[in-house]
Parts: C-alpha cells; structure tokens; sequence
C-alpha cells in the first residue's frame, strides 16, 4: 500500500490528534476550574431578581431567547449582593421572586452557579472523548509510518 501524501498525513493528525489533545485540554481546564470553584464556594439560597432575556446567537434569523436569572443573597456580613448565574437557558426555568440554592466564591460573587455538576461533566467527557480520538489517531499515524 502506497504511504499518503505528506499533506494528507499532516491533516490527518490534525485531525486525529491535535484536535482530540486540545479538547482533553480544554477539559482538564474546566474541569480543574469547576473543582476549584466547588472547593471555594459556599451553598446558600439566592432570591431572583431579574431575568436577562436575550436573542440566542445560535439562530440570527428567528426569535429565540435564552434566559439567565440573577440572584440577590446575603453576604456572610449581612449586607445584600447580586451575581448572575453562570447558566443560561432556553428554557426560562425561574421566576422572579422565587427562591433557589446556590453556590456562591465570596472572593468573586459576581457569577453564581445554580446546584448541579453540569460543567463537572462536560470536562471530564472533553477529556474522556478527546483521550480516546488521539488514542486512536495516534494509532492511525504511527501505522502510516
């Protein structure tokens, strides 16, 4: 069988390897990250105060809204802050008014994060799905060598 071109095995290991690296990366990153911030961050319950609503930037062309709630919530020292939420949603899950937990880093209460291992999980499948791609596409360049 006649070896690829240099081009095609350039390509290839871009696209077999170097991609699948950058995402076990990327997901070492926010997975590193997301357990810094759960190490940190303190559950306490977060009032909604108002709910971003704006144009989703995945379809330009129609009406379709992605809501982010922002929450009100104490201070260890009593007084009164805001923080928006780290997830946006399509689906407007909150009202203003209600009540809710969440995860709160003192040291950078700007961003709240709402209960749940949503980030947790797509870090560890970047890494999971993104290991297996360059394990195989290192497979695939060495058996071209």
């Amino acid at each position: 069988m006649e070896t690829p071109s240099f081009w095609i095995r350039v390509l290839i290991f871009i696209l077999f390897v170097a991609l699948p690296i950058y995402f076990v990366v990327i997901g070492s990153r926010l997975t590193l990250k997301t357990l810094r911030f759960k190490e940190r961050a303190q559950s306490i319950t977060g009032t909604v105060v108002e709910i971003i609503k704006t144009n989703s930037p995945a379809d330009r062309h129609s009406e379709q809204f992605v809501y982010q709630p922002v929450f009100e919530f104490p201070m260890p020292d009593g007084s009164v802050l805001r923080g928006k939420s780290a997830s946006i949603s399509s689906n407007m899950n909150y009202t203003i008014g209600s009540q809710h937990p969440i995860l709160v880093d003192f040291d950078d209460p700007a961003t709240v994060h709402t209960k749940g291992n949503h980030a947790l999980i797509i870090g560890v499948m970047c890494i999971l799905l993104g290991g297996i791609a360059a394990a195989f596409g290192l497979s695939a360049v060495f058996s071209m060598i």
